[in-house]
């Protein structure tokens, strides 16, 4: 499998955890990036009412889940508009409180790390992959599966989990990407009117074909994270490995 090539290359954006600015236990306040992010997803995962609880009483689109502040969001842009065409959240495990995946699967969850010798701080949960509907099928998810993938090496994690759904084939997407389902349960999610499994991954092992991909990616994301860097008052608490 090769990633489809598009006519132009959309711009990626990595936008780091969102840091409280006080040692309270409030909830940040949610930054515009974040709060265009999530409307995006709201209107697309909406899916003219196919998932009515992405859309308020009033007419907006609103996902505003409680991990979007612990978690990396590589996000794709139209160049000329900056329009969101595609996003991803990667969480580092030890800042959710609540892991999708151990809500669904404790048992199985809990015998993977053990049986691997790993802990949540080598652990990145993937979630909410969504692509604008008119560019589906045209190499955006396929380009942040890769993303995601770089950016497990650059953070130094050793495994990437979460579920996906099973009703529009997107268990198969990810295992032309070496995802493998941990199990072979079935979990059936009324709000999002699908059955998802969870899917793991190792970052370290990528498929020979995608590791020229990989390998740009993650000096992509080096490149953003430099950026980052450079604009915050006080040093990044990241941790970037020699990848």
């Amino acid at each position: 499998m090769s990633i489809p090539h598009l006519s132009y290359n959309p711009k990626l954006e990595l936008h780091l955890p969102v840091k409280a600015r006080s040692a309270t236990t409030q909830e940040p306040s949610e930054p515009d990036w974040l709060s265009n992010i999530r409307s995006f997803r709201a209107r697309v995962l909406w899916s003219r009412g196919r998932r009515p609880a992405f859309r308020t009483a009033d007419g907006r689109f609103v996902d505003a889940d409680t991990h979007d502040t612990s978690a990396y969001h590589l996000v794709l842009r139209e160049p000329a508009r900056g329009d969101i065409l595609a996003c991803v959240r990667c969480a580092p495990l030890e800042r959710l409180r609540s892991s999708r995946v151990r809500s669904l699967a404790p048992e199985a969850a809990s015998q993977l790390l053990r049986g691997a010798e790993i802990s949540d701080s080598d652990v990145l949960e993937g979630a909410r992959l969504v692509v604008e509907p008119t560019w589906q099928r045209s190499g955006l998810g396929s380009r942040l599966l890769v993303a995601e993938t770089a950016l497990a090496q650059l953070l130094g994690r050793r495994l990437v989990w979460g579920t996906m759904g099973c009703r529009q084939g997107q268990d198969r997407f990810f295992a032309k990407f070496g995802r493998t389902p941990l199990g072979e349960q079935r979990f059936t999610l009324p709000q999002y009117d699908d059955e998802v499994v969870i899917m793991i991954g190792r970052p370290e092992q990528v498929p020979s074909h995608l590791e020229g991909a990989v390998a740009s990616a993650r000096a992509e994301l080096r490149s953003c994270f430099d950026k980052h860097v450079t604009s915050l008052a006080q040093p990044s608490t990241t941790e970037i490995t020699g990848h």
